[in-house]
This record gives C-alpha cells, structure tokens and sequence, in this order.
C-alpha cells in the first residue's frame, strides 16, 4: 500500500511520521478479528505506552497507532529487519489479540521524498558544462540492479559517463524533470545532499574506450552504478511517470520479472526522465548501429526519444531487454519518417558488467494449506510461487528452505512441537538469492498422527514365535501399545520405534490384534494405528534339489530332503504332477522323501508346509528341471525310455487303494488314467520314506 494517510488521533514513536509507504500487509486472523477483550488499550497513546513499557526492541518495531473511525486502533509493526523477525511477528500476535488492527510495513514509515529507486527515473552527474552550458549530465535510470555481492545497484548506459564527468551521480526531483514539468525545464538535483551512488563500470563501443566494430557483440553501451544513499531503496519496477507530481515515481510502476533478447515484432515499452514512457514495435534485431561515432550492438524500436532519456529502460511485457542508447528521426524509402530508438542489448552487455545482475520481481508465495488447518506432524504445508526459485520459511526462531519446482509448486513438512504454528514465508532466486519476495503468514494446527505399525504388518501372516514390533512415528513420542501387547517404547531420532516383547506371540490360527497410539509432550495422536496379523510356525527349508538346479534324464537324486521344527508334520507337494507326500521332520529337524518315479522332462515346483499344534507354517518353495532323454537318430522326445516301434506295451491299471498317512494323496482323476510306471507297471515302494506311490499319470506313447 503506498500514499496513505494515518487519520484520527495519530500517535508518533521516534521522529515524527508523516507520507506512509507500506510494502506488506499481512492480513489480521479471524481471531484477532473477534478477540475485544476487556484489556484493549483506549487510545492510541495508551497502546504505544504500553508497548514503550515491554523495552527498546519492542517499542522500536512498532512505528505507531492510530484510531479508525469506527472507534477501534490500527498499529504498523515494523517487519523489514530480518533479524528482528520474529519479534516483530510476536508484536503483532499480541496486538490482535487486544483486538488491534495490525499492519505491517517492512520499510517503515518515511516522509514521501521519492527515496524508491525505479526504472525511468532521472539523474544527474557533475563535471564539465555541456553542450547546453548545463554543469552535469542528464540520463536515466535503466533498472535497479545487485553487484556482484549483493548490494544495491542500477544499470543504465555507458555513454552517460564520459571522461568529462565524474563517477558520483544524483537523484534528479522528478517534478523537476522535463516528463513532468514539460519541455525546457531546469532539472534539480541536490548536489550538496546525499549522493546517491557511484559508477563501477561504464563501456560505450567497444573495449578500453575503442569505437568497436560491427560484428562484435562486445560493442556495447552499458554503465552499472552502485547506490550509496541508504535511505534509497532499489525497486525491480519501472515508472510510467504518472505519479510524478507526489515526487514519487514508486506510485504507478510495472514490475520487471526477467531478462531476455528483444523479440522482433512485439511491443516493447522505453521509460525516461525527458519524455515519459513511449511504446512502439521492435522492427529490428542483432544489429550494430553507430551512437555518436561508436559501434553498439543491439535492436530498433519504433518510439520516441529526446536527450536525458539516455540509460532509460526497454521492456517487452515485464522482460527487461535494454537501455536506450541513442536515437533520432529518420525517413523510409517511401517517404515515411519516424522517430526511433537504439536499444543497447541487455543480454549483450550484462556480462561485460563483471557480475551485476537485474534485480527481478517475484510475486510473493500463495499458501494452499487453509489457514488454521490441522495438519498432522511430518505432513506438508503446501503451495505455489514462480517456478524454480526457493521459498524461505521463518518458523520459530529457525529458518529453513526448499526449492519451488518447475511447476511453480512446493511444500515442507510441519515438525514439533504440537500445537498452533505460525510461518513467515518469502521467496528467493535460486541463483544468488539477492531477489526477494514480499512475505505471506500462514499458521496450522500441528497435531501428532497416529503412529504406524510397519511388522508386523496389517492382514500379514508372520513366522512365530513373535518377540519383536516394529513401527514408525514422530521422534521422541512415547508409543503406546494395546490388544493382544500391552507395552511401552520411545520413538528414536530416526523416527522409528522398537518393542521386545516380554511375552512373545506363539503360533495360533486366530488373528491377533495390536494398537498403537503416541504422546508428544502432552498431546496425543487423535488416531490409533491397529494391526491385524497371524503367527504361524516358519516355513521348513528344502536343502535338496537346491531352487534351479537342472538335472540329466538319468542323474535324478533319490530323495527330496531338508530341515525343519523337529516332530511337526510336513506335507511335500510336487505340484507338476500334483502329488502330496506327508512325513514327519525328525528330532535333528531333518526330514526326506523320496522322488516321485517317472517324472518326465521339463520343469518341476516343490512346495513344503510344516503343521505345528494344528497350526500350518507359511510356505517353502523351490523348483527343479529335468531334461529331455537323446533318441535313436539324435531327436529327443519327452519321457524316460524309449521302445521300438511297435514293441510298446500298454501299462498295466494302476490298483485302487486307499490314501493312508504317508501316501501320496489322490489326485482326483480317473482310475483308468493311471498306472505304475516301473519295471513294466508294478508297485515299487518309495525308498527311505515308507510311503506308497499311488495313482500317479503314465505317459502315453
């Protein structure tokens, strides 16, 4: 908010107050809004006295109070020392909960003397008389700048500084100026007052003073100043000179937002202290034209000039793309005569600089969290800004960032404490960090999530017995664990959490049933995590065939063996045929079954389940390949020996007998299809293991 007036009992800490320039007001919460409590100040003079009474710092940040018209007050708190931040924040949460309107400012409030600095503003260097007799030169302020350090600086051109002048420039009274006071009038500058900076570097032509040359992008026209005055602040905007007769040139301006190359056709808009904005089309670009005998590389815009424009800013939309350079009218070949300007490139010229940069415009970041939402602790506070620039969060008394993406969005996560949390938020370039955002406040209720319990997890089948729960959470919460565990653990800095059983969870065909809360402080999770899982033995191991292993038609192992929970009953499955072998692991938790006979080539899965107290384990796999026999002639064919032709006997019909424990279970096909393949169709008993082959599938030739 620029050019306000305080009205009504208007109270003055310090020096006395008069024009107001605020740059950033925070917006009042709902519950300052509400908040009339009995203890608000009666005036104006009572609120600042109050505030006098905290100290120094305190009243020094409040810049003073006024009352409205509807009876109530309205103070501006002071916010432009960053390292005053949050107590300036804490002034103004104090104040509106007396029900205080608070605005802030991050300048402060100074007499309206034109001390912003923007593009298209005039000024003025002593030295010889000029042409006109006048004792010091005439240019244009191009665009406020940063050296290479950060510091406070404008670019303008090259030309304005020659040999003849000196290094030190002046603020030119823009109600002085001819763009506002008309042709012919005498420009005032204070030349007894503050200066308000000192030229760093001019080039005009080429390197050294040379003329340069056509061709050489080196032939430039660009001088960087560094501003001295410290009660003039660099604006990233440019005037159109309507508010020149407050001498305030800041009041109407459009913001520069990059730098690029003039774009040949589009509009581009020159601003100066002679004759105020002019606007026309880039008719040409990458060219060289000669300025007072000196080459300048750079584009033609359809506009008007006049001396003392000289320096003045060229801009496409809010693109900075040059100064002006020179000018005059000039006549087409069909008669038609114009005025034009030569841009000197910005592009071109910057560089030669040794590192100022155009100070830039970033809109100030927008939240999407709403305002006094909750949010859960680890969760983000999310929202947009320009894109690739980094936003800067100021959030109890620490200071943190992250990067904008390239879709313009970002977000950081809330960490403890629980509770309300306010955050101040601006945003940078990422590059040198020089530009900076206007700042935006938001606050959140942070409250803590219910923790998570990661093992076991829900709906999971576990191997048992099962001493151990696993989980996350916020770092430092105690976690609380009830159901079928009634046990207490601390959430690690890593944000994970551990308990050791002291009872641990044993097999059990029934769920069990786990919940999980945590306190950070003295609040607690609102949710509950629960757990939903079963413990059953762990799955046997198959040592023999090891997974993969491919096997000769005629180097099979005997037996299928491996370990698991001594006495439990294990039920095999070689599912390509499908058969099903129990047996029981012995003692030295081993057990083995022999091979089925007669499997054929091609790929085989072995699955093993161990039964516990009535509880099945979870499952062992491994798989295994057979390959195929050689035939007469060097054909393979599938299966185990091959007959001559026609000596091929049918098998024998496999008998029907019962499945006993520590058979293999019917497969349920019929009888007809099945038979013994072994010694021309007998019965052979499965060595080592005292089980039946029963009913298994013969190969039909």
């Amino acid at each position: 908010m620029k050019s306000s007036w305080l009205k009504k009992s208007v109270a003055a800490v310090g020096a006395p107050l008069a024009a107001l320039t605020v740059t950033g007001v925070f917006a009042t919460s709902v519950a300052a809004q509400e908040n009339t409590t009995s203890d608000t100040p009666g005036s104006a003079e009572a609120l600042i006295s109050e505030v006098q009474n905290q100290g120094p710092e305190k009243a020094e940040l409040l810049q003073g109070a006024a009352t409205k018209a509807d009876g109530k007050l309205i103070a501006i708190v002071n916010t432009g020392d960053d390292q005053k931040l949050n107590q300036a924040v804490e002034l103004k949460t104090q104040l509106e909960d007396k029900g205080v309107e608070v605005l802030t400012s991050e300048k402060g409030l100074t007499a309206l003397a034109g001390d912003d600095l923007v593009g298209g503003a005039g000024f003025a260097t002593p030295g010889a008389p000029t042409a006109e007799g006048l004792p010091y030169g005439l240019c244009s302020v191009g665009f406020s700048a940063w050296s290479p350090k950060g510091d406070p600086a404008f670019i303008t051109a090259g030309h304005c500084f020659p040999n003849t002048y000196g290094d030190t420039v002046y603020r030119t009274d823009p109600r002085h100026d001819e763009a506002f006071a008309g042709a012919g009038s005498a420009a005032s500058a204070d030349f007894a007052g503050v200066a308000l900076g000192t030229k760093k570097f001019a080039q005009f032509g080429g390197p050294n003073g040379t003329a340069g040359a056509e061709g050489d992008k080196n032939s430039i026209d660009i001088a960087a100043v560094d501003v001295t005055d410290p009660s003039a602040r660099t604006l990233p905007e440019v005037t159109d000179w309507s508010t020149a007769s407050t001498g305030d040139l800041s009041g109407s301006t459009s913001v520069v937002t990059s730098v690029g190359a003039a774009q040949i056709g589009q509009s581009a808009t020159r601003s100066g202290r002679t004759t105020k904005p002019s606007t026309g089309a880039v008719s040409a670009v990458d060219g060289w034209m000669q300025v007072d005998n000196k080459f300048v590389h750079g584009f033609m815009l359809d506009a008007s000039a006049d001396h003392g424009d000289s320096g003045g800013s060229i801009v496409q939309g809010t693109k900075a793309v040059g100064v002006v350079s020179g000018g005059g009218d000039v006549t087409y070949s069909d008669g038609t005569k114009k005025t034009i300007v030569w841009g000197a490139s910005l592009v071109d010229s910057l560089p030669a600089t040794g590192g100022y940069s155009i100070a830039l415009h970033l809109d100030a970041p927008k939240v999407t969290t709403p305002a006094g939402a909750k949010v859960e602790l680890g969760s983000p506070i999310t929202g947009t800004a320009p894109a690739n620039t980094k936003l800067v969060v100021e959030n109890g008394g620490k200071t943190t960032s992250v990067d904008v993406d390239g879709n313009g969005n970002w977000s950081f996560p809330v960490q403890a404490p629980a509770g309300k949390q306010s955050f101040t938020l601006h945003v940078t370039d990422k590059d040198k960090g020089f530009n900076k955002s206007a700042t935006v406040e938001t606050s959140v209720e942070a409250v803590v999530p219910a923790p998570a319990i990661t093992t076991p997890a829900d709906g999971s089948t576990v191997a048992g017995p099962l001493s151990v729960i696993e989980g996350t959470g916020v770092a430092g919460a105690t976690v609380t664990l009830t159901g079928d565990v009634t046990q207490t653990t601390t959430v690690g800095a890593d944000g994970k959490w551990s308990v050791k059983l002291d009872n641990a969870l044993d097999y059990s065909n029934d769920q069990y049933t786990v919940n999980a809360v945590q306190k950070l402080g003295e609040v607690a999770s609102e949710q509950a995590a629960t757990s939903k899982f079963k413990v059953v033995p762990a799955a046997p191991v198959i040592e023999n065939p090891i997974n993969g292993t491919e096997f000769a038609h005629d180097q099979l192992p005997t037996t299928i063996s491996g370990t698991g929970i001594a006495g439990a009953e294990l039920a095999v499955t070689v599912r390509s045929e499908p058969q099903t072998v129990t047996t029981e692991v012995g003692e030295d938790g081993k057990w083995s079954i022999a091979v089925p006979a007669g499997l054929e080539a091609g790929q085989h899965s072995i699955t093993a389940v161990q039964t516990v107290d009535a509880v099945a384990s979870l499952e062992a796999q491994a798989a295994f390949s057979i390959q195929s026999a050689p035939t007469p002639g060097g054909t393979d064919q599938p299966g185990g020996d091959q007959q001559p032709a026609g000596d091929k006997k049918p098998a024998a019909p496999a008998a029907e007998e019962p499945v006993k424990d520590g058979t293999l279970a019917h497969t349920g096909a019929e009888a007809g299809q099945f038979g013994l393949l072994a010694a021309g169709a007998a019965a052979i008993a499965l060595a080592g293991a005292g089980v039946l082959l029963a009913r298994r599938r013969s190969s039909q030739r």
